[in-house]
């Protein structure tokens, strides 16, 4: 993508001031940020305090209605009617997911409800998995061991009973990869597999799938597909899908850039030069598109493809039809296409009806992730804009060429 790299000077979300307070457009739950001598609160957008100026930071961020506060370098959290639910005591904590946080006291991960309740006793290694998945989370014993526990802490898989069950040494390389789909990779290299790795696939069921034989020393599941890719040479690599069921085909491409990762049910694949291949998850080819590239896969139902001679971007629907075309265009996302009008040398942006919502004017622009978006105009000032276009904060940031 060609916009503006920059770096981020920031507290999580960068504030700007207005008197003696700071807001961030990013409020939710009506909540934004304030500043007063030197501390920060959480407000209304009618400026009602809702939680007093009193902290380091105060995060206007929620996960499961609960967000972050700072105070004397320690950690808590409140909710969204202000209510602190969790003093600051910890030295690290995580965003909640699943209705859990995890806290860390003494180098020892727990985890914490949206009551402040504490549901893990904080006894494992900070090796262990920050986030609960489908309510089941990888810890590690300070020993090394892994468990999945759940959501009451209790442990419902023992990882090394499974490799002693299959009368495996202790693996030189044992890797356990959590999966946002609440499965988890195990990939186990011995000195007896040769050159080759053992991958496993423990679904949200229990049930181990496997072994998956390969060279690859990286693997990921997308959108419910196990993906490995084995490299045959520099120039050539066969990529394996396997179905949670354990069937599997694959498909020979160039290099790692020649195909996109599962979304929405289709995955794309450079068949020959200016040919893509669309198949679905059971391998089978949906439709071909003739472009240049495909970086990703589908996003809102539409997946972009690019021409390198004309510039264009193309955007399809999920059947392969073509949806619209504009000239610069970037990635569809947050029903907003960020494109470059190379007459005015600026950003903006189109919908997906290829309505212009937002005329190029901007020196820089990214894309539309939720309702807000930064951008940069011709003297590399940032804003946060809308989707309408209308600039509701300025941004502190630093510009990197």
């Amino acid at each position: 993508m060609r916009k503006m790299c920059f770096l981020l000077i920031l507290l999580i979300i960068p504030v700007f001031a207005y008197g003696e307070k700071l807001f961030s457009p990013y409020g939710q739950y009506g909540l934004q940020q304030f500043e007063q001598n030197g501390k920060m609160g959480i407000c209304d957008n009618n400026g009602n305090t809702i939680v007093d100026a009193e902290y380091e930071y105060i995060s206007p961020d929620f996960h499961n209605g609960c967000a972050m506060l700072i105070k004397d370098h320690l950690i808590g959290f409140y909710n969204e009617v202000g209510s602190i639910i969790s003093e600051p005591i910890w030295e690290k904590a995580w965003d909640y997911q699943c209705g859990l946080a995890s806290i860390m006291i003494e180098n020892r991960i727990g985890f914490i409800d949206t009551l402040g309740n504490i549901i893990v006793q904080p006894i494992w290694s900070e090796k262990s998995s920050k986030y609960f998945y489908c309510n089941r989370a990888l810890v590690y014993d300070l020993e090394g061991n892994p468990y999945l526990i759940d959501n009451n802490g209790n442990i419902v898989f023992r990882f090394m009973d499974f490799i002693n069950d299959q009368h495996f040494d202790i693996p030189d390389d044992l890797a356990i990869t959590t999966c946002v789909n609440g499965c988890y990779i195990l990939r186990m290299w011995q000195k007896t597999y040769g050159e080759n790795y053992h991958y496993y696939v423990l679904n949200t069921e229990f049930t181990l799938i496997g072994p998956f034989i390969s060279k690859a020393d990286i693997a990921y599941i997308s959108d419910d597909i196990l993906i490995l890719i084995d490299e045959e040479s520099s120039s050539e690599n066969t990529v394996r899908y396997i179905n949670p069921d354990g069937r599997q085909w694959s498909r020979i491409i160039g290099t790692i850039d020649d195909m996109t990762s599962f979304a929405e049910g289709r995955g794309f694949v450079k068949a020959e030069e200016h040919k893509w291949l669309c198949f679905d998850k059971t391998g089978n080819t949906l439709f071909e598109l003739e472009h240049d590239r495909i970086p990703i896969g589908y996003q809102d139902g539409i997946v972009t493809a690019y021409d390198y001679e004309s510039d264009n971007a193309y955007y399809y629907d999920i059947n392969g039809e073509l949806l619209f075309t504009i000239p610069g265009g970037e990635l569809a996302s947050g029903e907003r296409v960020c494109y470059y009008d190379i007459d005015k040398c600026a950003y903006g942006y189109y919908d997906y009806n290829m309505n212009l919502v937002i005329a190029p004017e901007w020196q820089s622009a990214n894309d539309f992730e939720d309702e807000y978006t930064v951008v940069y105009d011709k003297e590399y000032n940032a804003y946060w804009i809308d989707r309408e276009g209308h600039v509701i904060a300025p941004y502190k940031t630093t510009i990197q060429d």
